[in-house]
């Protein structure tokens, strides 16, 4: 048993060492993994972040033009769209039309 003894304390002794190792090795790689995780979210704040100043742009882009197509549709329905004196002259001449028309069949009939 005497002999055993320094066996059993060199492998124990290993064995703590081994154990103590792989707890540094452990803990440094926690230490990476947590760096990598904070470097990423980080990255992903800037990205986020950029993707809302490209989407707030784009959104004034379409706006404008928005307003622009607006602008000019209402200018050529103005142009198709006669002033409202000029849409009254001939309703107001189709209606003596019709007046003077009535009046000669009135006459005809009579003949």
């Amino acid at each position: 048993m005497a002999k055993q003894s320094p066996k059993v304390a060199e492998a124990t002794r290993q064995l703590v060492e081994g154990d103590a190792k792989a707890r540094q090795e452990m803990a440094a790689t926690q230490k990476l993994q947590a760096s990598a995780a904070a470097q990423a979210r980080k990255e992903l704040g800037e990205m986020h972040s950029n993707l809302q100043t490209s989407l707030q742009s784009e959104r004034q882009s379409l706006d404008r033009q928005h307003d622009e197509l607006e602008q000019e549709r209402r200018q050529i329905e103005s142009q198709r769209r006669p002033p409202r004196r000029t849409a009254t002259l001939p309703d107001a001449l189709w209606r003596q039309y019709e007046g003077t028309l009535s009046a000669l069949r009135d006459i005809v009939r009579l003949l």
